[in-house]
């Protein structure tokens, strides 16, 4: 819903930058240790949360430039 809502409003401003980046510190680090303890189900899920979390801070980044 988020990424929909940035692209259908196309503005930031409510957005917290710091929290969206900590939110891909821990998806990244979730998905590291699902491999390190080859956890595919972690990995994988963690790995695609990270995904959603890393457009949707690209987009913040985005439309605070514009």
């Amino acid at each position: 819903p988020q990424i929909l809502s940035l692209l259908k409003e196309k503005n930031a401003k409510e957005l917290a930058l710091i929290t969206v980046l900590g939110f891909n510190l821990m998806q990244i680090l979730a998905t590291t240790y699902g491999l390190m303890h080859h956890d595919l189900i972690l990995a994988i899920g963690s790995f695609l949360s990270f995904i959603t979390c890393a457009i949707v801070s690209l987009l913040i980044i985005y439309y605070r430039g514009s």
